[in-house]
């Protein structure tokens, strides 16, 4: 596996040197020597290496993936060794520290990294970064957690003496291949056994060694010394401290090891017992590690953990390349602490403060930050500002990773959308189905038009991969970016941000979830005469008479209950219970998850909007099932708007205007906020835009909004925007003068007179509308009149 560092690698730079003044250029490694032979009559020196090799460096994990479709811990930003720790000092090995004669073989090490060879060295630590905060345990169950005893540094068995075990210490970290590890554990185990700190080393030693070779791995988990070790370690648990916790979990995790439950539960619970005594990056490693295992800790660890990181991150210890691992674990294994987001975020943006992280640490930060939706404009603007300083470096997978967070904080990246073209431009090979559907899907969220050159580029990256075979199938879900959907609309799917095929491998034939994306975001840009297009709506129709045939055959085999029961409302009132009706599950009505149902509907919508005359190769059920989903949510989508039209109505009455609350066009593919007549011939529709339907750095409206106005400008409605940002701004005694100047600009007759009582409301506003002749205003919300006429659709 390819070892990413934050800078040139000692092996292939000139040797770093320190100048004095007085005296002649000494290169560092020889003043480590010099040191060390310096103090060798005295206690082992502690040099922080960290410090002059310019700090640990940062491994890609994207091999943790338990499952392709996890993505779980793409981000290693934070961690220095496959152990998952970059101590800040290392012990140096002893010259006469030599270990027992035992066969060594010699082969090259997974990773060049220097840091990896020695880390498990210092896996005994009790704690690493000390600080103050070690002893300021926060009041309540934490101080209490303060006074459990922690384990001894170096338990060992009763026959195992100090020397012996510094000598299994020793030769360990002098192993140069797995199987020179596993015959030391087959010798010393039966004999004297080995001390915690000695197995949780082999085991850290064992990861390094086999990490990047599945081959390696498959053999090593089938050895019987590994067995043995694994046991021997599930029953050093309790005698485990932070460090070793941490470290044999996460080594556990990379290699793939099956975790009974029952050392799980030990894990958690002992891990519990000592959350005071983890620092940060105990933390992220160990949140790390139960995520790469799929294995939730209980809630009040995490909540223990996260309380603890935050307590660092408010006083400026938390390592801030410890911060991609954590957050991102944290979305994996589900679980959100917007408190701790918010820290995150300001770290993030603080000054130099990116400048600390990989690539790939600064895209899995932000993206992970929009999974919590924890929108912070300074963290977005620090990590754009790093990305346009070297956008080259970042794979597709990280750049996909980013846009997606933009589109998830609805954050426009304005002219940096040119900087994102020229990084994926620069892998155009590398791109995978993922990346392309969240690309499109963002270009379509922002309503940027690609350009012919750029899009003929993807169309052609898109062409390739729909050539090529399928993944395993995997389930994918779609992701709505922000707050929630709109119209509709699916966002990317999780995938995209790290799902099918590995990054830089160019993956497979993309699936439904990024077919939808695809096929959404060139609908929305209007590309949709060209042959790709065409394409995509072929493989999509394909796709949905494959899930319409498994949704079929779910039906039949639960009995044949497709259709919804009526309801025996009578009886069920009389007893108090639901009627017996019981309406069928989403997927025995839907061949395709709701949302991208509405997705594809959106983008067919789109497409005969732009291009009516064009022939599309959706099937007749396909277009009534896509079409059905979508009227069935309308009515949904506008209720949720809620108290604002309800109060624009009620200013409506007041001022004596006619109108309709939440009237469906024609067609019914469109719910109009506030329906109102402007004049003989113009019929004006007042479309309340929320956060959700807006640029949250700008009022740019979203790209579904612009498909939303087509349908309603299609039915002859003209369409005005209320922005509920700018209302709620107003004072309440401000808003009726407020909604009276933008009736007026589109020719509504404004009749003022003082409030009415209760029984006068509905004589004081008929007829009082520009409509003249017509009864008055809505009779209840949520229902139009039917008695009300209205433009004649043009679709």
């Amino acid at each position: 596996m390819e070892v990413r560092i934050g800078r040139p690698r000692l092996a292939t730079r000139q040797p770093l040197a320190l100048r004095s003044v007085s005296g002649p250029r000494v290169p560092v490694l020889a003043a480590v020597a010099q040191a060390a032979r310096r103090n060798s009559a005295a206690e082992p020196a502690r040099l922080p290496l960290p410090s002059l090799l310019g700090g640990h460096e940062a491994v890609d994990d994207a091999g943790l993936d338990p499952e392709p479709q996890s993505a779980a811990l793409r981000d290693a930003t934070s961690t220095a060794t496959t152990s998952g720790h970059a101590h800040t000092s290392r012990r140096l090995a002893s010259a006469n520290g030599a270990p027992r004669s035992r066969l060594h073989r010699r082969a090259p090490p997974a990773s060049s990294d220097a840091a990896d060879e020695d880390a498990d060295a210092d896996a005994d630590a009790p704690s690493h970064e000390p600080s103050a905060l070690q002893h300021a345990a926060a009041p309540g169950p934490s101080a209490a957690r303060a006074s459990t005893p922690s384990p001894a540094a170096h338990p060992r068995p009763a026959g195992l003496s100090a020397e012996r075990d510094k000598e299994h210490h020793e030769e360990l970290r002098g192993c140069e291949d797995w199987r020179d590890v596993l015959d030391v554990v087959a010798d010393e185990l039966p004999a004297a056994g080995l001390s915690v700190r000695t197995a949780v080393q082999a085991l850290t030693r064992l990861n390094t060694l086999a990490r990047g070779s599945p081959e390696a791995q498959r053999e090593l988990l089938a050895a019987p010394a590994f067995g043995e070790l694994q046991q021997l370690l599930y029953s050093q648990i309790p005698a485990m401290n932070n460090v070793q916790l941490s470290n044999s979990l996460y080594a556990l995790a990379r290699l793939r090891v099956r975790v009974p439950a029952d050392a799980l539960r030990s894990y958690w619970a002992n891990a519990q017992a000592r959350v005071d005594t983890f620092y940060p990056r105990d933390i992220a490693t160990f949140v790390a590690a139960a995520a790469a295992l799929q294995a939730s800790p209980p809630t009040p660890l995490l909540d223990a953990l996260c309380y603890r990181a935050a307590t660092f991150f408010s006083s400026g210890e938390f390592v801030m390349r410890s911060v991609p691992m954590l957050l991102h674990s944290l979305v994996l294994l589900g679980y959100a602490n917007p408190i701790l987001a918010r820290l995150a975020a300001e770290a993030l943006a603080a000054e130099g403060a990116v400048s600390q992280l990989m690539p790939q640490g600064v895209a899995n930060t932000l993206w992970a930050l929009g999974r919590m939706g924890c929108y912070h404009p300074p963290a977005v603007e620090a990590a754009l500002a790093a990305f346009s300083a070297a956008p080259l470096s970042y794979k597709p997978q990280e750049c996909a990773n980013l846009l997606w967070a933009l589109t998830a904080f609805r954050h426009h990246p304005e002219s940096t959308f040119a900087v994102f073209a020229r990084s994926l431009l620069h892998r155009l090979d590398d791109l995978r189905a993922a990346d392309m559907a969240t690309a499109l899907y963002a270009l379509a969220c922002f309503n940027v038009a690609p350009g012919q050159q750029l899009l003929a580029r993807l169309a052609a990256r898109i062409t390739a991969l729909m050539d090529a075979p399928a993944l395993p199938a995997a389930s994918a879900s779609a992701s709505v970016p922000g707050s929630g959907e709109h119209e509709g609309q699916a966002g990317a799917s999780d995938a995209a941000g790290g799902g099918s095929g590995k990054a830089g491998g160019g993956g497979g034939a993309p699936n439904a979830v990024e077919l939808c994306n695809m096929y959404w975001g060139l609908a929305l840009l209007g590309e949709v005469e060209g042959p790709l297009f065409a394409r995509l709506e072929r493989a999509l129709a394909e796709e949905w008479a494959r899930a319409e045939e498994r949704r079929l055959a779910r039906v039949a085999a639960a009995g044949g209950a497709a259709e919804v029961e009526e309801v025996e409302e009578e009886e069920g009132a009389e007893e108090g219970v639901k009627g017996k009706g019981k309406a069928p599950k989403d997927e025995e009505r839907w061949a395709l998850p709701p949302s991208l149902m509405r997705m594809a509907w959106q983008g067919f919508l789109a497409s005969m909007l732009t291009a009516p005359e064009r022939t599309h190769c959706l099937p007749p059920a396909a277009v009534a099932a896509l079409k059905g989903c979508w009227v069935e949510t309308l009515e949904a989508q506008s209720q949720q708007k809620g108290g604002v039209v309800d109060e624009v109505a009620t200013i409506l009455g007041k001022l004596g205007v006619a109108h309709d609350v939440r009237r469906p066009t024609g067609d019914k593919l469109a719910v109009i906020d506030i329906a109102v007549k402007g004049g003989p011939d113009q019929w004006v529709a007042i479309m309340l835009v929320h956060e959700e339907m807006q640029c949250s750095n700008s009022k740019q409206l979203w790209g579904s909004v612009h498909v939303q106005r087509q349908v309603l400008e299609k039915n002859g409605w003209d369409v005005r925007y209320l922005y509920v940002r700018d209302l709620e701004r107003l004072e309440r005694s401000v808003r009726p003068l407020f909604i009276a100047d933008l009736l007026r600009s589109v020719g509504v007759r404004i009749r003022r007179k003082p409030a009415a009582g209760p029984g006068q409301a509905a004589g004081a506003e008929q007829g009082a509308g520009a409509g003249a002749g017509e009864e008055g205003p809505a009779p209840a919300v949520g229902k139009a009149p039917r008695a009300r006429a209205g433009p004649r659709s043009r679709s």
